[in-house]
């Protein structure tokens, strides 16, 4: 899978460039803050407030009669959320982790193997499963199911696998790795510019939960959301609606609580970390209690929803262990994997214990 856009470039070798891009950055974003400084001046007399307007002498000019217009005020700092949600996991520290062999540096879905004794995962360009060992990261068996493509998403569903692909086709894999193995390929009325990332079982709904990491769906309504789809496999269709819609101003207001002034002039440095910067990767629902985990590269962090899509929790996840998350699933006893793309290194598996 390719890395998020719009990321600083790397200028290891050229020290001077270096420095320029960043010495601009920060040019910048003192301009920005001498302007939101200037704009909120206001002389007297203009805005002026009850008391003082009382005070003024008779043959002043009347505030009516001026062409001068205020600027606006500015937004209101975000609302404050409470958090209570019990989160079950310690994310900086996995209980294990384990590096997978070279050919699934782009590994982009993971999933549990019906019997709950594997890893199931795919990567970015191949047409092929992977089922892992899920102590180890071993590869225990691969073969091919389709031909080459941009594959970001898979889900075990009893005997059958399915994948989906980053412009929403999906894939019903059918005997998995045996002679009589078949595929059949859905066609979705998402595109690529709703950029399909993941891919989860809905057991109680008996449905898919498709994520988009892009456009959300038409209209208004819909700009600067992330939206979660719904395949329904006793109909072998998707719905048209979007099943839940995550806000990305929501997702500023929860990770607002955490960051401190350094972490967000980062983020005005780079959009890929801003506070709004969200762009699911990964989806799962907790087998034990029902809330559905999205996982997002884009911003590197973990969201969870109730079963009615209401965030109820954020985690800012730690760059130093999780450089490009991509997969996420459960084990039937709620062990949570986390599967990271190479980026440079090798791809790893990461593996939390609830508390």
């Amino acid at each position: 899978m390719s890395l998020p856009k719009n990321s600083a470039p790397s200028f290891s070798n050229n020290t001077s460039q270096f420095m320029s891009y960043f010495m601009l950055k920060f040019l910048l974003l003192a301009v920005v803050c001498l302007s939101f400084s200037c704009n909120n001046f206001r002389p007297q007399g203009i805005g002026a407030s009850d008391t003082e307007s009382q005070t003024k002498p008779q043959n002043s000019v009347s505030p009516d009669s001026l062409s001068i217009t205020e600027d606006p005020l500015p937004e209101p700092p975000p609302p404050q959320v409470t958090d209570t949600f019990p989160f079950p996991y310690h994310l900086e520290n996995p209980g294990e982790k384990f590096k997978l062999p070279g050919r699934l540096n782009e590994i982009s879905g993971l999933s549990i193997s019906g019997d709950g004794a594997m890893l199931v995962a795919v990567n970015d360009e191949q047409g092929k499963l992977f089922y892992l060992d899920k102590n180890t990261g071993n590869v225990v068996q691969e073969f091919k199911f389709g031909k080459s493509a941009d594959y970001e998403g898979v889900e075990v569903v009893g005997d059958q696998v399915y994948v989906v692909n980053s412009s929403g086709t999906l894939y019903k894999v059918n005997h998995p790795g045996e002679k009589n193995q078949e595929t059949t390929t859905y066609r979705t009325s998402l595109q690529r510019e709703n950029d399909v990332e993941g891919l989860a079982y809905d057991k109680a709904g008996h449905r898919l939960l498709i994520a988009c990491k892009g456009k959300a769906g038409e209209g208004d309504a819909l700009k600067e959301k992330r939206a979660i789809y719904s395949f329904d496999l006793d109909g072998e269709q998707l719905m048209k609606e979007p099943l839940f819609v995550i806000n990305r101003q929501e997702i500023k207001v929860w990770r607002h609580r955490e960051k401190s002034i350094a972490r967000r002039v980062i983020g005005y440095l780079d959009e890929n970390l801003a506070d709004d910067a969200f762009g699911p990767s990964g989806i799962a629902i907790h087998p034990l209690t029902g809330e559905v985990y999205v996982l997002s590269s884009v911003g590197n962090c973990l969201v969870v929803l109730s079963q009615a899509g209401k965030i109820i929790h954020f985690e800012a996840l730690n760059p130093d262990l999780h450089q490009q998350p991509e997969g996420i699933c459960f084990d039937s006893d709620g062990t949570l994997f986390l599967s990271d793309e190479a980026r440079g290194g090798r791809a790893e598996v990461f593996k939390y214990r609830m508390k």
